[in-house]
């Protein structure tokens, strides 16, 4: 793979086996740049959130640049962590208990309507 830089900008030129070649060639309406500079960007983010996972295990100080980067992805290094046992149960909790289903917002509004009113009481 060869790379040349033209200002901020990296130009790449990939081998693709025969088979490949094939399905690029037959399918030549995809914009195969894009599909390429999209799985690029995908693994680029796995990786910066990879590297911040870390930072935040370790327990270091996350940057202001590595905190908009999670506010732009809409992540963050908690979101893999798993659930603390007393949250999990509340969950199954709550999923268990019973629950109404409304066919409108009428019935919403006639429900929230006598739950106010009940409260009132």
């Amino acid at each position: 793979m060869w790379k040349t830089y033209i200002g901020d900008i990296m130009n790449m030129t990939l081998s693709l086996d025969k088979d490949l070649s094939q399905v690029v060639q037959a399918n030549k309406y995809i914009k195969w740049t894009e599909v390429a500079r999209d799985a690029i960007k995908q693994k680029a983010i796995e990786i910066k959130k990879a590297e911040i996972f870390n930072k935040y295990a370790k327990k270091q100080e996350l940057t202001e640049e590595e905190y908009s980067f999670l506010e732009e992805i809409d992540w963050h290094p908690v979101d893999e962590l798993p659930l603390k046992d007393s949250f999990a149960k509340e969950l199954k909790k709550a999923d268990t208990e019973k629950r109404i289903k409304l066919k409108s917002i009428k019935d919403l509004r006639n429900w929230m309507w006598f739950t106010w009113n009940m409260n009132l009481r």
